[in-house]
This record gives C-alpha cells, sequence and structure tokens, in this order.
C-alpha cells in the first residue's frame, strides 16, 4: 500500500494599505489671501525641518517657491491696501490662487512620501506622517468627532495694528473650527472701569460690558495661526478662542491672553 503523503503549502499574503490622502479643502475653502499667505509659511516651515520631507526628498527649491508665493500674496495685500483698486483687488486673489497651486503641489508630494511602504508599515503612520508637514490628513474612520480640545494661546504684535494669535495645542488637535474672539479692554483711568465678560456656555458666545473694539475671526481646520487686524493702538486687547466640531461639539473657552497693541 502505497503511502499517502501530505503536503503543506505556505502562501504569503501581501496586505495593500489604503492610501491616506491630504484633506485639501482645509486650505483651498480659505477665503483670507492672508491666511493663505500663513498656511504656506506653516507648511514650508514645518516640512523643511522634518527628515522625511526635507531637502533633498522635497527641494530647498521648492520650499522657496512656496516661499515666495506667500511673499506675493503679502505684497499684493500691501499693495491694495494703499491703494484699494480693482485692479488691485484682482492681484491679491491672483497671488492667492497661485499660493493655493503651491500648497496642491506640496499636498500630492507629502502624501505620495507618507504612503511610501518605506515610511509607513499601518495607515495610522501614515496618517501621522502627513501630520509632521502641517497639512492635514483625511480621518482614518467613519467615527464621529468627538468634543475637540479648547485651545491654549499665546499673542504677539507683528506690525502696525496687526497681531498674530498662534495654537500651541500638538498634533492631535484638528477641530473643524476653531473661532477667535478679541475684545478691546478699557484703559486704565483714575475711575476703574471693568473689563468685559466673555462667557461661553451650551456653544453659544456672550460678550458683556464691551465698550471698546471687538474682532471676530474663524479659521479651518488644523489652521494653527490667525493675523488679526485692529483699529486702536496703544490699548489692550483681550483674545480668546474656542474650537467647534460641528454646531454642537464644542469645547470650553480658552484661558483669556492680553496682547498690549
Amino acid at each position: 500500500m502505497k503511502k499517502l503523503q501530505k503536503f503543506i503549502i505556505f502562501m504569503t499574503t501581501t496586505v495593500l494599505l489604503k492610501r491616506v490622502k491630504v484633506k485639501t479643502s482645509v486650505f483651498t475653502l480659505i477665503a483670507d489671501a492672508a491666511d493663505v499667505c500663513t498656511y504656506i509659511e506653516d507648511c514650508v516651515r514645518t516640512g523643511s525641518a522634518y527628515v522625511m520631507y526635507a531637502d533633498p526628498t522635497i527641494t530647498t527649491a521648492f520650499y522657496s517657491l512656496g516661499t515666495t508665493a506667500a511673499g506675493n500674496i503679502t505684497t499684493a495685500i500691501a499693495t491694495y491696501t494703499s491703494a484699494p483698486t480693482d485692479a488691485n483687488r484682482n492681484s491679491v486673489a491672483d497671488k492667492k490662487a497661485e499660493g493655493i497651486q503651491w500648497l496642491e503641489s506640496y499636498s500630492e508630494k507629502v502624501e505620495d512620501i507618507a504612503n511610501l511602504d518605506a515610511n509607513r508599515a499601518t495607515r495610522e503612520a501614515a496618517y501621522t506622517n502627513i501630520t509632521h508637514s502641517f497639512l492635514t490628513p483625511y480621518k482614518l474612520s467613519n467615527s464621529t468627532k468627538g468634543v475637540p480640545e479648547t485651545p491654549v494661546l499665546t499673542g504677539t504684535i507683528t506690525g502696525a495694528n496687526t497681531m498674530l494669535i498662534e495654537i500651541t495645542n500638538g498634533i492631535t488637535y484638528i477641530p473643524s473650527q476653531t473661532c477667535f474672539i478679541v475684545v478691546q479692554l478699557p484703559a486704565f483711568t483714575t475711575t476703574e472701569t471693568p473689563d468685559p465678560v466673555v462667557v461661553l456656555r451650551t456653544g453659544q458666545l456672550t460678550v458683556n460690558g464691551a465698550t471698546g473694539e471687538m474682532i471676530t475671526k474663524t479659521l479651518s481646520g488644523k489652521g494653527k495661526t490667525v493675523k488679526i487686524v485692529f483699529t486702536n493702538t496703544g490699548r489692550r486687547y483681550a483674545v480668546y478662542a474656542y474650537a467647534k466640531n460641528g454646531n454642537k461639539l464644542v469645547s470650553t473657552l480658552s484661558e483669556v491672553i492680553i496682547v498690549n497693541a
């Protein structure tokens, strides 16, 4: 009787990971040209300093094109501010569009690099890789976002009637929106005037006792810096922020920071 031989064949299976993509709408939907400029500067600063995206993988020359695009936006805005003509307004829009083109090209490069087999073994790793470029990746699952982190702020005066507010939270801070409120504080006088009271309750913001300038601004997605242009110099401004994931998921109000204009 012939012996029956049993053969076991071991087969290797290659798992193809689904590509993690960059969420380009974060910057293509930015309305303010100055905010596009800031977003480009953040991408250049962050990407060029991270080993995965540093020269020569993404060349210094390419980052220089981004810096030039941001500078062109700043120049166009300054020109329009000095001479608010239709032609100069159109120039701002043109330079903003060129800046977004650079960001789209940057996104393509980052997405390709972040998803290389050599750079990620999991989709979670590819997601993290993208965050190191300052860009925002699409979320990995369809789970609903929770209540976002409360933003932590710093602020400085960067020029005439301009302050720069920065969110210092880490890479886990990716709300749908961050809302800023800037309130002018009363001047110091012999008769002390109480400071305005800012309250955020169940997603509704109220400001009581404000007698001076108030400014609000909204930042979409992962952006962490915003420029605020104010009118009155020689005054103090209180700055607050809160984050939102839709209308119902709202963080608590940030601690106030005081910026001396």
